[in-house]
């Protein structure tokens, strides 16, 4: 296996990073999407458990790690952060690579709604759709996610120690501030997490873990991001997503019920209307696939169905 990690310049003048592992002559080509502002290192353990059942059935896949445009150590944006270009990344790093296997999306929060979106503007291209913390794309879940977007907005903006450090990239120093919007709003707010994990309290334990995932991200990128995702008309368009039953059709839903973040009850509903496949995960929430082996584990027999 070949391994290369690579900063890539876009057609627009700025930068991405990514991973890609390549075999010779694989069965199909996995490809990551991020969740909101962590790197792809949020995928770490589904990759090893992806990769380990992979050997076990002999099977060869190549894989893509992709960090959305002006993350992790890709420089500054030079234009707006946007849905669409994300989106038009995706497919520029695929025809970089030269990518001919069968594609196979994995997409976690954010990501499973550029995965949905990917499927349906080219349904010939894409073979399926995984996802954890499903965006699905209707009203009442995207205002929900929009209103989280604006939370966490409002959070930094009220924080000296982050206005300051706009010119800066997330280190050490930096995420703190950072990272306590993130416990406040997606810990404490929009999660299930025990009271007595919630009673102890913000800790730089957690922003040492949060780093891990946002590491040399501009703090730029981070207002950038926020600026797109809580526009009126960036959010609001996402539920008018074309989409087919054969679109559908290719699409397995994996979700936790105490999810807060893109809420189980309106999940399963969207699943149950368009005949779509969900397992759900009974006391696991929003970013629970970076952690849990089993959630996991039945995730990467998804993504391999029918590839042995």
């Amino acid at each position: 296996m070949i391994v290369q990690d690579i900063i890539h310049d876009t057609r627009d003048g700025n930068q991405l990073r990514y991973v890609i592992e390549r075999t010779t002559n694989p069965v199909a080509t996995v490809v990551f999407l991020n969740g909101s502002f962590f790197n792809y290192h949020q995928w770490d353990l589904l990759v090893s458990r992806v990769s380990r059942k992979a050997r076990s059935t002999g099977m060869l896949v190549d894989l893509l790690l992709m960090d959305y445009r002006g993350f992790s150590t890709a420089r500054p944006l030079v234009t707006p952060f946007s849905f669409d270009t994300i989106k038009g990344d995706v497919v520029e790093i695929l025809d970089r690579e030269t990518v001919t296997s069968p594609i196979i999306l994995v997409g976690a929060s954010l990501g499973s709604l550029l995965g949905l979106a990917l499927l349906a503007d080219q349904p010939r291209r894409f073979s399926t759709l995984v996802a954890y913390g499903f965006a699905a794309p209707v009203g009442d879940l995207v205002r929900h996610v929009r209103g989280i977007f604006v939370e966490t907005r409002n959070h930094l903006a009220r924080n000296p120690a982050y206005l300051a450090s706009r010119q800066g990239r997330l280190d050490a120093a930096i995420i703190k501030p950072v990272a306590r919007a993130l416990w406040d709003i997606f810990v404490i707010e929009h999660s299930r997490t025990p009271d007595s994990v919630k009673a102890r309290g913000f800790t730089d334990a957690y922003g040492s873990f949060i780093l891990k995932y946002m590491a040399g991200t501009p703090v730029s990128t981070i207002d950038a991001f926020l600026d797109h995702f809580t526009g009126d008309s960036s959010m609001e368009k996402f539920d008018a997503t074309p989409l087919t039953e054969d679109v559908l059709a290719k699409v397995a839903i994996f979700q936790g019920e105490d999810d807060l973040v893109t809420p189980f009850p309106l999940v399963d509903r969207f699943s149950r209307d368009h005949g779509i496949r969900l397992k759900s995960f009974t006391k696991k929430g929003h970013t629970d696939y970076m952690l849990d082996g089993p959630i996991c584990d039945a995730m990467a027999g998804a993504i391999l169905e029918g590839r042995e």
